[in-house]
């Protein structure tokens, strides 16, 4: 992930700000000598330059987001916590973006999934809305405190939405396990724990080839 601070946002965060995301790179318009640029100059030259998040004091910023592969974080101030708790929530909106980033000669490439049909998700109670009514009201039960915190389970979620492969999920229980205070060790250990079950289930199909090799006499 590549971080670029408005004009509007101090420079002084960037170490900071780094420190805190793990490493990702933090650039400032400032030094980089864009401060006369206007809005959606500074989002296509943001692209074009590789940046896939603008921290920016400018609300409007986030109207003209939407075609490119920029993600954009409007904030009321520069607070560093603020600030890092903004761009950590849109990480998985930014994955999405690469994912629809824009190819060689400038086209828009197409994927099937969609990060904004996530929001839509209510929508498959237009019809038949009391079979809805009676999931949505069981799916949040379960993911209520119980014998696990809500935390384990969503930490649960987020390694079977990577063993299903479910792009919706996973970046729903991305955000959903950092907002109940996981950290990126744990999330990645949950997604380790997904994948060796998922790569010891073919594995062990082995010993069905071994079986049919035995009976085949081959």
């Amino acid at each position: 992930m590549k971080v670029l601070l408005d004009v509007g946002i101090s420079p002084r965060l960037g170490r900071e700000l780094q420190q805190v995301l793990d490493g990702a790179a933090v650039e400032s318009a400032i030094t980089r000598n864009w401060r006369t640029l206007r809005n959606g100059e500074l989002l296509h030259v943001a692209e074009q330059a590789g940046l896939t998040v603008l921290v920016t004091a400018d609300k409007s910023l986030a109207a003209e987001q939407a075609p490119l592969a920029v993600a954009v974080v409007a904030v009321d101030d520069d607070r560093l916590r603020r600030l890092r708790n903004a761009i950590r929530r849109l990480q998985a909106d930014v994955r999405s973006r690469r994912r629809c980033g824009r190819a060689a000669g400038g086209i828009m490439q197409e994927t099937y999934y969609h990060a904004n049909d996530l929001d839509r998700f209510g929508d498959v109670g237009k019809n038949r809305p009391e079979l809805a009514e009676k999931f949505f009201a069981w799916y949040t039960a379960v993911f209520e405190d119980g014998a696990l915190s809500a935390r384990e389970k969503s930490l649960i979620a987020l390694a079977v939405a990577h063993a299903v492969q479910c792009p919706y999920c996973i970046d729903a229980y991305s955000t959903d396990a950092l907002e109940k205070g996981a950290d990126l060790d744990q999330m990645t250990e949950a997604v380790h724990v997904a994948s060796a079950i998922r790569g010891g289930a073919s594995l062990v199909h082995g010993v069905q080839m071994r079986n049919h090799v035995d009976r085949v006499g081959m």
